[in-house]
Order: C-alpha cells, then sequence, then structure tokens
C-alpha cells in the first residue's frame, strides 16, 4: 500500500474450511485448553471447545488485518467476503461469520449467485439478495451491503447465467437498499468473453445506483415485522432445519408483502424491539435468560408475538430446559414428547375466530413434520388442536375411534398488555417445505389479527410481485417504494416475465409527491392522497416519495 496508491485491501475467501492440525495450532490450542486438538473420533465437547478456540484465533486474524491496512489512513477499506444468510455450520467451523463481518469489515460483500457450483443446480429464492440486504443493514446500518453475483456464475462460468434471473436477483437486491459486485471467474473482460451475452446486463442498474446513490445509501426498511435471526439456534439445528424455518416464514412476508426486517440475536435489546409491532420467533430453540427477560417484558407492555416448534427450549449452553423459557408468555408446557406427523396427520379446529377466518368449510387442517405435544396453560386459548395419525388404508380403518383433541397446535395468549400465538408444530419450515395452503392461512390470520388495520402497507398486487418500502434516515419524510416482478414461467429458471399492470399502493402517510426513478420512458405513475397507482410493472419499478 506504500508502493501503490489503493484504497484497500481486498481479503478473498477469509475462512478455512478444515481443522489444522501444524505445530503452531496444536502448540497454542494445547496451551489454551490444556489437550490435543480433536479428531473425528473425539467427543462433540472436545469439538466446541475447538470451535470457541478457532474463532478466538480468527478474530485475531481479522483484528491484525484490518489493523494492518488501517495503518495507512482509516480511509483505507479493509472487506473480505462472506457466505450464506443460511449456511450458520460453515460459519461455525471457520470461525469467522457474518458477525464478524459487521466488526471488522468496512462494508459488505456476501456471496449470493443464484445458483451454487454443484452437479444438482437448484436456483436459490429469487427475494434471496432482498433479504441478506435488510439482514445486513440490520447488523450494521451504516456500512453498505454488497451481493458478491455474476452474469457468469459460479457453475459454467463461461457462459452466461439465465438473464432473466440475474436481472431480477440485481432489482431484488436494489430494492431493500444493497449493491453488487459483477464477479466474472473467466479472466475475460466481459466485452471479449467466448460469451457475451451478459456482458451488458447490468448497465442499467449500474446507472441506477450511481444516479441515485445519496439516497439508497442513508435508506432503512420501514418494518411492522422482526425476525429474531439465532445463530446458536443454527449451530444447535443444523443448516437444513435452520434455514428452512427461515425460508418459509420469509415466504409468507414476501408473497403477501409484510414489511419485516431483522434482529440479531447478538443485537437483541429492548431498543431494538421498539421497532417492531410483532415480533417473529421461527423456531429460535436457544435464548439466553437475558434474552428471555427482553422477550418478556416486550411482550407485558404490550408486544406481539409469534413463535414455533421448540422456541425458548434450550440455554445458551444448547442444554434442554425443563420447559420452555417463554412458558408464560407462550401459554403452554412442553410434555416431554416429540411425534412424527408427517404422514396423514391433522390439526382439529378447536376454536372459532379470526385466526381461522376463511376456513370455515372444515374442521380440520393439514399439520405435518414434527409435533411438540404440549398442554395449555389457564388463560390460554386452544385455535387448533392436535389429531393422533390417521392411515390412508386400508379403507375400513381410515379413520379414528374418536376427533377429540387433549394437545393444542396453535395457542393464542395474552401476557400483560400483549399477545402471544405459539404454534407446537414446524409451521414455519412446513409453508416453504409443505407448502400446502393451510399454513400460509393460519400465519397470515395470525399477522392480520396482531396488527389490525394499521399495517405500514396495503397493496393488490400479486403474491408474484414483491414490494419494499424503505425510509431516508437523513431526511424522514423520504421514502424509497420499490417493486419486483417476478411473474413468469411455472419453473426456474425464469424464461420470460408476464407484466402485472393496474397495481396500487397504500401507504400510512399523505403523499406530498411521487417521482418515479425508474424506469425512464412511458410508464405512468399517479397518487391521491395516500395512494399510489401504477399502470404497468415490467421488471423493476422503484419510486421516490417525499411525505406530508
Amino acid at each position: 500500500m506504500e508502493k501503490y496508491h489503493l484504497d484497500g485491501i481486498w481479503h478473498n475467501s477469509v475462512n478455512f474450511h478444515h481443522t489444522c492440525y501444524c505445530h503452531r495450532c496444536t502448540t497454542n490450542f494445547s496451551e489454551v485448553n490444556g489437550k490435543s486438538i480433536p479428531t473425528i473420533t473425539s467427543s462433540q465437547n472436545d469439538w466446541e471447545d475447538y470451535y470457541q478456540w478457532n474463532a478466538g484465533v480468527a478474530e485475531k486474524q481479522l483484528a491484525l488485518m484490518q489493523g494492518t491496512v488501517k495503518k495507512y489512513g482509516v480511509d483505507k477499506a479493509y472487506a473480505a467476503e462472506v457466505f450464506d444468510l443460511y449456511k450458520i455450520e460453515q460459519q461455525k467451523h471457520t470461525g469467522i461469520s457474518l458477525y464478524s463481518a459487521a466488526e471488522y469489515f468496512d462494508f459488505f460483500i456476501i456471496v449470493a449467485f443464484i445458483a451454487d457450483n454443484a452437479a444438482q443446480i437448484e436456483y436459490k429464492d429469487i427475494y434471496y439478495p432482498a433479504v441478506i440486504a435488510k439482514f445486513l443493514k440490520s447488523l450494521k446500518p451504516d456500512k453498505a451491503p454488497v451481493i458478491l453475483f455474476g452474469g457468469n456464475g459460479t457453475e459454467h462460468r463461461y457462459i452466461y447465467d439465465p438473464p432473466v434471473d440475474s436481472r431480477l436477483w440485481l432489482w431484488e437486491g436494489i430494492a431493500a437498499g444493497g449493491g453488487f459486485w459483477n464477479c466474472y471467474f473467466n479472466g475475460y473482460f466481459p466485452g471479449n468473453a467466448p460469451d457475451t451475452r451478459n456482458a451488458y446486463l447490468t448497465t442499467d442498474a449500474y446507472e441506477f445506483l450511481e444516479t441515485n446513490e445519496a439516497f439508497i445509501r442513508n435508506i432503512q426498511p420501514v418494518t411492522d415485522i422482526g425476525i429474531l435471526y439465532s445463530k446458536p439456534t443454527g449451530e444447535l439445528a443444523g443448516d437444513d432445519h435452520f434455514a428452512n424455518s427461515l425460508k418459509g416464514l420469509l415466504r409468507l412476508l414476501e408473497e403477501n408483502h409484510f414489511q419485516y426486517g431483522f434482529v440479531a440475536d447478538q443485537l437483541l435489546t429492548p431498543a431494538q424491539l421498539q421497532r417492531f409491532k410483532i415480533l417473529f420467533l421461527p423456531n429460535v430453540m436457544v435464548l439466553d435468560e437475558m434474552q428471555l427477560q427482553i422477550i418478556k417484558e416486550w411482550v407485558n407492555k404490550g408486544g406481539k408475538l409469534v413463535s414455533t416448534f421448540e422456541t425458548s427450549l434450550f440455554n445458551q449452553s444448547e442444554e434442554q430446559r425443563t420447559d420452555f423459557g417463554l412458558k408464560e408468555v407462550l401459554g403452554v408446557s412442553y410434555l416431554q414428547e416429540k411425534v412424527n406427523t408427517s404422514m396423514d396427520c391433522y390439526q382439529k379446529i378447536m376454536l372459532r375466530n379470526d385466526l381461522v377466518k376463511g376456513m370455515e368449510q372444515t374442521t380440520l387442517l393439514h399439520n405435518g413434520g414434527t409435533t411438540l405435544l404440549t398442554k395449555t396453560l389457564p388463560g390460554a386459548q386452544t385455535i387448533t388442536g392436535y389429531l393422533p395419525k390417521i392411515n390412508n388404508q386400508p379403507p375400513e380403518n381410515a379413520f379414528p375411534s374418536s376427533w377429540d383433541s387433549d394437545h393444542p397446535i396453535m395457542v393464542l395468549n395474552q401476557f400483560g398488555q400483549g399477545t402471544s400465538i405459539y404454534f407446537s408444530s414446524e409451521i414455519d419450515k412446513l409453508n416453504y417445505t409443505v407448502g400446502h395452503p393451510d399454513y400460509d392461512q393460519l400465519l397470515r390470520n395470525s399477522i392480520s389479527f396482531l396488527l389490525g388495520p394499521t399495517t405500514v402497507l396495503q397493496t393488490d398486487a400479486p403474491p408474484s410481485v414483491h414490494v419494499y418500502l424503505n425510509q431516508s434516515t437523513v431526511s424522514p419524510k423520504e421514502f424509497m417504494l420499490s417493486l419486483v416482478n417476478t411473474s413468469g414461467g411455472a419453473m426456474r429458471p425464469f424464461r420470460q416475465l408476464i407484466p402485472v399492470h393496474n397495481i396500487t399502493i397504500t401507504l400510512p402517510f399523505e403523499i406530498k409527491s411521487a417521482e418515479r426513478i425508474y424506469p425512464t420512458g412511458m410508464r405512468k405513475l399517479s397518487s391521491n392522497k395516500n395512494q399510489l397507482m401504477i399502470d404497468s410493472l415490467d421488471e423493476f419499478f422503484s419510486i421516490k416519495i417525499i411525505g406530508n
């Protein structure tokens, strides 16, 4: 940095996938822990000691790198790529997490390709860039989130990635206030590569960011709903269970246009919770005593809580409690039994109110996955109840001897001035893995019940249009409203998009002015009091709003 006029240092792939047994590591580990670095036959406790030590070593390395760069000026940037929001096991094994990035990097760059390099290609949820931008903003609002993607991806890197998905990927990130880095791996300038079909795919998106940089830099999501992101839960549950609980919740929020944000477990404070009307705990298994107390006090003072499955059942040492840590808030007690409800299982509607609105023609609802057996505490209300498995064959036995339910699944409880809705099932996960409409409807009804008529945003846009409202932290009357259209074919990757016409958005404030900042051209935008009307949405529509 003395020889060249550099702005900073890029630390590529700052992670270590394998256990190191070099002399330096083995000596240091032995000095700290009084034993050898574990091997494949070692106990889980020994490995936990190693992971804790490894995280400390990794933090020292990041601090050393940051300090070295900053010796050449505080304006010199230090950054590195961090990895998938859902891959907690990788973060645990490498010792470097998204929380590390928040502490040591001057801006966030997160790996976010539309598909990973694998023999079986699986396309990620198209709204993932918006999700990760929101999460990174929750960690450090003053640090810019940047998604690392490629016009040519991580697999088949000499030919282009599907262009429709790629463009939507960018707009999703931009809509939540994120930027992007178009990373090519094949060594060519994009315009000189063997395949130049995506060479200029990002031109208008970069122009949008450049033109609106000062505005976008200082925006934060406007939220009704907060999601508690629990890294310790990911470590305990494993990537698949952790990811699918989050993904099922995010599918619900995106498709129903609910405005949401995140709070990381390390940052959980009473002040953080004041940003939200509803707090979601998507199977947040691990909560320490301080976190339990913060949540209890927030609900007691009027907060609205939705939680699922094993939430609060484990302490910070990942030891199972004898009962839920939030037992009094949830209104249920755990009976120390899990039931496999993955096949031919149901839940019965026990109490009819707005939580089962739209289900008037049935007494039974879908149930799957695993269900905890619990009992409802005095004062709480059982909305739906667990039914044992009803085998579908042979026909003469394919009915139960009784339709009675002794255990709740959905429970409504008042705690102080606040309200809790708890599900003893994996409803959030099932909303993603099974996708039966009953899961979406129960969760959607829960949010509507708790929010009442005071939602941040209402729209008649279809579920395939994702809507994001952001507010300037510098000028609070300035907002950015963005819509991303993912209305296309039945499968990924998308072949083409279907335009959506005549969309109305209702906001919770009166609009003084509304300026279309993308796209240019003939698309019409009009406003009336607190409503916006868009005549046609192709890919992306973004509006700068001044409120009264």
